[in-house]
């Protein structure tokens, strides 16, 4: 729970990334469950940037916006 609070992952996205490492595995794997800290990097970093393309979107949609000085 640690490195989840480090980089920022959402609670809710948990179960997820669980049913991610339970994909990758094979049939015959028989070890115990561990999501690498690399592959939590990876995916902190993967929704940063879509949070910021996001935000950048928003942004060049307000400022198109027709209107949007407030003109009344």
């Amino acid at each position: 729970m640690a490195l989840v609070r480090k980089y920022e992952i959402p609670l809710q996205e948990l179960p997820l990334l669980c049913v991610r490492l339970l994909e990758s595995w094979t049939a015959d794997a028989d070890v115990t469950a561990v999501f690498p800290e690399t592959e939590m990097i990876e995916y902190a970093n993967r929704r940063r940037e879509a949070k910021d393309l996001a935000e950048r979107k928003r942004h060049m949609y307000q400022a198109a916006k027709p209107g949007a000085g407030g003109d009344a």
